[in-house]
């Protein structure tokens, strides 16, 4: 599978590309600019890729099976769909797209030619996830009562897409959707979002952080927090009826980092180390699993789905 990448991107430089040059049944096709051509030039040279001089040379080559689109949210929508027409793959960041219309729309029209479509959630695919579902499982904090999921960063440099309304930015979109598909993991599906509250600060073109209220069918709650220009905080919290599981780098964890949970019970704490593992490598090997099996890429374009849902519930709640 030759997977090139639309823009460049500092995922694309710090995770994407190194993550795909240990994957066997997958390569580096290429990489295109709208601007930052020295950059395109640089990653082209360093990963053995072809610089192509705009996107659309990228999504209509023949040398092309899949496109990775690290854009800013804005543009994912119109990029997807063109790589779409012209029968390629396509791996996106999150979030997928700014609204829950844009994601059906490249659904349809995925399933439609048989293409996959994949959101970026990388920490979906940590073992340590489901290493902290398997302790959740055996009852060890007892039956649980809530949960509360949090992902919030310092503030960025000046000019960066986040503070810019037009290009998709915004603490919801970029942070919030981490939390919510969190909440959707541990939730289930029947999973909605009940409250959402954004902060707009009068000097600020978009929003900058937030809390949100997620529920199941069984009554069981998920509480969530996001926000830049914050202290840092990429945090799950499952409080049970005997005691609390906590871990601090559930979002973000690098590949050589040995997360840990932190077990409290009434009169004592366990602290267990949990896996390190190659994130992103998994989950490009999801998306290239996806391209191959039809019963897989359904699954995966309806959670696409469903975490668009929840997101347009949000905004709607939020407005």
């Amino acid at each position: 599978m030759k997977i090139a990448i639309l823009c460049p991107a500092e995922i694309a430089n710090r995770r994407f590309l190194p993550s795909l040059a240990h994957i066997e049944e997958a390569s580096f096709a290429g990489i295109s600019y709208h601007t930052k051509k020295e950059e395109a030039a640089r990653l082209a040279k360093d990963f053995g890729g072809m610089l192509f001089d705009d996107p659309d040379a990228l999504v209509t080559s023949p040398e092309v099976d899949a496109v990775y689109i690290p854009a800013v949210p804005a543009q994912h929508y119109t990029w997807a769909m063109k790589a779409l027409a012209a029968g390629k793959h396509v791996m996106m960041e999150k979030p997928f797209t700014v609204t829950y219309e844009q994601a059906a729309l490249l659904a349809d029209t995925a399933r439609t030619k048989g293409l996959a479509l994949h959101e970026n959630f990388t920490f979906l695919y940590h073992k340590q996830l489901r290493e902290i579902e398997e302790i959740l499982k055996e009852g060890r904090i007892g039956d649980i009562r809530f949960y509360r999921l949090a992902f919030c960063f310092p503030g960025r440099p000046a000019g960066d897409f986040r503070y810019r309304k037009e290009d998709g930015g915004g603490a919801f979109l970029d942070a919030g959707c981490y939390t919510i598909r969190l909440g959707l993991r541990l939730l289930g599906e029947s999973a909605r979002i009940v409250h959402c509250a954004l902060d707009r600060p009068a000097d600020s073109a978009v929003d900058t952080g937030g809390t949100a209220v997620m529920q199941n069918d069984e009554g069981l709650t998920a509480q969530l927090a996001f926000g830049m220009d914050h202290f840092y905080r990429c945090a799950l919290e499952a409080e049970g009826s005997k005691g609390m599981l906590t871990t601090g780098r559930i979002f973000t964890a690098p590949d050589d980092h040995t997360p840990e949970a932190l077990i409290s019970l009434q009169n004592k704490e366990e602290r267990v180390a949990l896996s390190p593992d190659p994130s992103f490598a998994n989950s490009i090997r999801h998306f290239l699993r996806c391209t191959k099996d039809a019963s897989l890429r359904e699954e995966t374009a309806r959670g696409i789905l469903r975490q668009a849902s929840l997101m347009q519930q949000a905004k709607d709640l939020a407005s």
